[in-house]
């Protein structure tokens, strides 16, 4: 649990927009354990209809609500059981509803098999623009933007601490690569929004998704501060194809 009120949204955001003219809100997720949890925050519209979890983020995203999504709100319990509302049982192991789908019927065994699982037992999800002040806690921070963003804001990441970064890609489902996978081992994740999130999520053609925990998206600003200061910006500036490469490098670099 990351204590909000120790969180400097704000600044965050201000850092986004002047190193990365990030546009897009920072969606927040918090995994409510119990029922006095999710009531405790405050302002949440839930609704009537049946949604995927990609679907609650979109609200969040394009109409800045904060929304929340119980057990009896998902469309099918293969997304309940990634989002821990259930349990993986048999019938979902099975891979069924992939079968000669997205898959062949093995291969759609080894996929829902596969797949990363929320490992609490979860009563609510709510997704909320993090500058909104609603969340009681963020779990994880959910980004979208282009591939030059994300490898400036992932290079900040490891400016002071490095550690080589590995991503996932399940196929559909992307939900379980980003921030699952985030919430499970506390590193960012780094997705391609898969045909759901494209056809009810609402995300656009270029969007990459990006997640992070709150404490490394801190750390990867640092970071990205300090490129700044050494003159490695975004937008990064083409130098051309064809021009000759030692004029555009510091001189440092004809050493090695």
């Amino acid at each position: 649990m990351h204590d909000e009120s120790k969180v400097a949204w704000e600044d965050i955001i201000s850092k986004l927009v002047k190193y990365l003219r990030y546009a897009e809100p920072i969606i927040g997720l918090q995994f409510c354990e119990t029922e006095e949890a999710f009531q405790a925050v405050k302002g949440v519209r839930t609704s009537p209809k049946r949604h995927a979890a990609c679907q609650l983020i979109g609200q969040a995203r394009y109409y800045r609500w904060t929304m929340g999504i119980r057990h009896h709100n998902f469309h099918a319990d293969y997304c309940r059981v990634i989002h821990g509302f259930e349990k993986p049982d048999e019938r979902f192991e099975s891979g069924k509803m992939f079968a000669d789908i997205w898959h062949d019927p093995e291969a759609a065994k080894a996929h829902h098999c596969q797949l990363n699982i929320l490992s609490k037992q979860v009563v609510g999800i709510i997704a909320s623009p993090v500058d909104s002040g609603k969340l009681t806690q963020t779990d994880v921070c959910i980004l979208y933007g282009d591939s030059e963003q994300f490898f400036m804001l992932l290079s900040g990441y490891l400016y002071g601490q490095y550690e080589k970064l590995s991503f996932t890609f399940s196929g559909e489902s992307a939900c379980n690569d980003s921030w699952i996978r985030t919430y499970e081992t506390g590193k960012p994740s780094l997705a391609l929004p898969s045909f759901a999130e494209r056809k009810f999520g609402g995300t656009k053609a270029h969007d990459l998704v990006l997640t992070m925990t709150p404490k490394n998206l801190e750390r990867a600003l640092e970071g990205l501060e300090k490129l700044y200061k050494n003159g490695l910006r975004y937008p990064i500036a083409p130098y051309g194809i064809s021009t000759d490469m030692m004029a555009g490098l510091p001189d440092s670099y004809a050493a090695f």
